[in-house]
């Protein structure tokens, strides 16, 4: 297998007589003809680098299928053009050398992509003349919507899951195994499985959109750049090399068939029985597939999931239509790249060209800067577009978006407007280029950059205006104290009135305060009265989250209440991070302290997290112990399993366990009420060690804790 050139652009090369050398080779080329080949593949590479590598596309779908459908033309006009190099023919990219390699058991080609009803008719007669059959008499097709996301390949042996890998360029895929345990719709073992002993289920890696909007909302009030869709969020996360950042983020799988397609199984026929199989295996379904017997159900069918579109809580990009009979989609086989019993049946573009009116910055509550254009309001996918996020100033100037310029909107995920690029040749003047602010539009303090960042940040916090209006509406949001009745209006007027300008000022309101306010009475004063004394109690977890702390979303919040139980021990172990030595681990033979070791170990902490936990407890203490007093935290539900020799112990598992996988063993240390860390650290009670346990004992019995064979791990839990 050929590995990634260090230059993306690279192309397949030429004879020295200027033609191909593959055996398709014919007339000559023009040299015109030639040279635009030559871009284009050029183009074609690093447009596929971009988004496969980097999950950083540059182009749009229907940019880029243009491009595909350029280079496809030349070459049949041209077939000495057409080498078994060439992009034309390549699926994907070839896996990225962080990763190790997966051969897939099948290749896995990409889909032809139609854009309008002809389109799919035109692939249905090409489909039936490979048949010899009219094209009334193709089908049953199986119709169901093309979630856009990461293809994964899960390979099963005798029905237990052992790896997981992207597609690649469909012969070779990335290595991504340790990534899956904790993917809740991956199944370790398939339920009453009696198919082959090597099975591989194809699916796609995906997010729901309320994940992805809560997760950019965390990103983008922590100085960080915006994802830009669900798909590139999703693909990102899964090729991590820590995993237990995979393991913070919101990641589901869905299936859309397996192996089963290529090698005919006794009692599964169609493609329909495939569903069904994957179904009754414990896959999660989507419920939205169709069997269409004709063209007039392939028409309907797109239409009504059009519609549907927006009430399915996640990301598709279209339709994909695979013939029902497995025999069928077997005589058919596959081109060079794709398979000739399927199609997608591509959406049009959410995108609408309107004019910049504005552009002005907004302060976040964590004191990032963030421009935003107000545009002549234009309706996109059935929502009227009045102003886009422009995220950042360094996108500002790599954009050079001005007031008045004519732009092209699109709603990144459906949801979120984005302006994809401004019409700069069409400027009918000359228009200054966007000044950005040097000083905070709400409280005017100095702003600042610091080294490495993307952000301006304003540093006054709870001086500035708009970061206490941002941060007081944080914490009494649904996900953290949940207290009704303080909107963001209703906040930005308390806080206008002198009445709420930090934290435990809240929960010092009285009627008497409320009433002679205007939009005020009694009965409204006293509801609110009555939602900040509920909100008072409330789960370690929704307090951490409540504080606002940048980097810890609601996901991490919960990890670190799972390791740390109580607030007292949570702000004890911070604060001996913060004191007990420098927690530098970057450089070899650093220092680093026990408690920031344990830190590091939590799911979904990393050192940039961590650090932000540790500034924050330091600089905000003062704010922090005043709400405290206000507050009690209630301990989460205790377990229903009974207490065992592991309840509340911490575990660490390392090597290969015989008869059960390293998730399986963690899930059944945390049912026994136990808790397991990645790394060790002289708090672990436990180490687990099977095959292959590499240094870690050593270093396990010098801290003096206990070393368990795989048998005594067994027989522990028993």
């Amino acid at each position: 297998m050929s590995m990634p050139s260090e230059n993306p652009s690279e192309i397949p090369s030429l004879s020295q007589d200027g033609e191909s050398d593959s055996p398709l080779s014919g007339s000559p080329v023009p040299p015109a003809l030639r040279a635009q080949w030559k871009d284009l593949q050029k183009h074609i590479a690093d447009h596929d680098w971009a988004y496969y590598q980097n999950q950083a596309p540059v182009l749009s779908d229907d940019e880029y299928d243009g491009l595909r459908h350029q280079l496809q033309t030349l070459e049949q006009q041209y077939p000495a053009l057409k080498t078994k190099d060439s992009r034309s023919q390549r699926i994907g990219y070839d896996p990225s050398p962080v990763f190790s390699s997966a051969a897939h058991l099948w290749p896995v080609y990409s889909l032809e992509k139609t854009t309008d009803f002809q389109g799919f008719l035109d692939f249905s007669d090409k489909a039936a003349r490979f048949l010899g059959i009219s094209g009334d008499s193709l089908g049953p097709w199986i119709a169901e919507p093309k979630i856009d996301g990461l293809t994964l390949i899960l390979r099963y042996e005798k029905g237990h899951l052992v790896r997981g890998a992207t597609r690649g360029n469909g012969v070779m895929g990335e290595d991504v195994t340790s990534n899956i345990w904790n993917i809740a719709t991956i199944p370790h073992e398939l339920s009453g499985y009696d198919g082959p002993d090597v099975i591989e289920i194809r699916g796609e890696i995906y997010i729901l959109l309320k994940d992805f909007h809560q997760w950019n909302a965390e990103r983008l009030e922590a100085g960080l750049p915006a994802l830009s869709n669900p798909r590139n969020a999703a693909s990102g996360s899964l090729r991590q090399l820590d995993a237990r950042i995979t393991a913070s983020r919101p990641l589901l799988f869905m299936p859309h068939g397996s192996t089963l397609s290529d090698e005919l199984y006794p009692g599964v026929s169609t493609y329909r029985d495939i569903l069904l199989a994957l179904k009754q295996w414990g896959f999660q379904q989507q419920m939205t597939w169709k069997v269409c017997e004709n063209p007039q159900d392939i028409q309907d069918y797109f239409e009504w999931i059009t519609v549907q579109r927006p009430t399915l809580g996640y990301e598709i990009d279209g339709v994909v239509y695979k013939l029902d009979a497995l025999v069928d989609q077997k005589r058919l086989g596959h081109s060079a790249r794709a398979p000739r019993y399927a199609v997608a049946a591509k959406f049009p573009a959410h995108d609408a060209i309107t004019h910049i009116v504005s552009i002005d910055t907004q302060v976040g509550r964590t004191g990032v800067i963030t421009p935003v254009a107000h545009v002549q309001p234009v309706w996109v996918a059935g929502v009227m577009i009045a102003k886009a996020s422009i995220h950042n100033a360094d996108e500002l100037a790599r954009k050079d978006l001005r007031i008045g310029d004519r732009v092209l909107i699109r709603r990144a995920g459906d949801v979120i407007p984005q302006i994809v690029k401004a019409f700069t040749d069409q400027r009918t003047g000359y228009t200054a280029p966007f000044v950005f602010p040097t000083h905070c539009p709400s409280c005017q303090s100095l702003l600042i950059r610091e080294e490495g960042a993307v952000a301006w940040r304003c540093i006054q916090g709870w001086r500035c205006r708009s970061q206490a209006i941002g941060r007081l509406r944080h914490m009494v949001s649904r996900d953290a104290m949940d207290i009704d009745g303080l909107g963001i209006k209703q906040m930005a007027f308390l806080y206008e009135q002198g009445l709420v300008r930090t934290p435990g000022d809240l929960f010092r309101l009285t009627v008497d305060d409320l009433t002679p306010l205007d939009g005020w009475g009694e009965q409204s004063a006293a509801q609110l009265i009555t939602a900040l004394h509920h909100g008072r109690t409330l789960s370690l977890h929704r307090w951490i989250y409540a504080l606002g702390i940048p980097s810890v979303g609601y996901v991490s919040a919960k990890s670190l209440a799972e390791y740390y139980q109580t607030r007292d021990h949570f702000e004890e172990c911070i604060q001996r991070c913060m004191t007990e030595c420098c927690p530098i681990v970057s450089n070899a033979g650093a220092v680093q302290s026990s408690a920031y070791r344990d830190l590091l170990n939590i799911s979904g902490i990393g050192q940039d997290t961590a650090q932000g936990l540790m500034t924050f407890m330091t600089n905000e203490q003062e704010w922090v112990k005043d709400l405290a007093q206000y507050i009690e935290i209630v301990a989460a539900p205790a377990p229903t399993t009974k207490s065992t020799p592991l309840s509340d112990k911490t575990i660490v598992f390392t090597g290969t366990l015989p008869n059960m996988t390293r998730a399986e063993a963690k899930k059944r240390a945390e049912d026994a009420g136990a808790r397991v860390l990645s790394g060790l650290s002289q708090r672990v009670d436990f180490l687990v060690c099977g095959e292959k346990s590499g240094k870690k004992i050593e270093q396990a019995r010098s801290w003096n804790i206990t070393v368990l064979d795989a048998e005594q791990w067994q027989s522990l839990w028993d």
